[in-house]
């Protein structure tokens, strides 16, 4: 019966989401960019709680970081999402440092892996999507 249920979610999340996720992809610009958004901070908070990240205060804090590193990455500003990066870099290495009960080595990796995995991974999207404007591709062929 749960194999069943969970079976009918993921078709209507596939049957809704795809015809979705296409269209979004199609507007592109801003529309995109917060479809990839929405899913990088939805993957951010799965790896966090299967990683067993119990800081509530940090879990937020990297959500919001990777919104950050979104904007950074739709209006081209490398050296913003460089320097969210490091934030999340520092904000974790703070958040595990004074913490007895967790292994400081294991947290903080696993941490800073849910910056660079989703977001850099998927936030790849939003420049491939933009990689044409990136290049000036139309202003060199002519097309207008």
């Amino acid at each position: 019966m749960k194999n069943k249920k969970q079976l009918l979610n993921r078709v209507l999340v596939a049957a809704l989401g795809l015809p979705l996720m296409l269209f979004l992809f199609y507007l592109g610009d801003i529309w995109f960019a917060v479809l990839v958004t929405i899913i990088v901070v939805f993957c951010t908070f799965e790896l966090l709680r299967l990683a067993k990240i119990k800081k509530k205060s940090l879990i937020f804090v990297m959500l919001i970081l990777q919104v950050y590193l979104m904007c950074g990455l739709f209006l081209k500003l490398y050296d913003m999402a460089l320097q969210v990066l490091l934030l999340g870099f520092i904000v974790t290495a703070f958040a595990f440092l004074f913490n007895k009960e967790s292994d400081f080595t294991r947290q903080s990796a696993l941490s800073i892996m849910t910056l660079i995995y989703p977001g850099l991974a998927l936030g790849s999207l939003i420049l491939l999507r933009e990689f044409s404007t990136m290049l000036h591709i139309d202003d060199i062929y002519g097309f207008y």
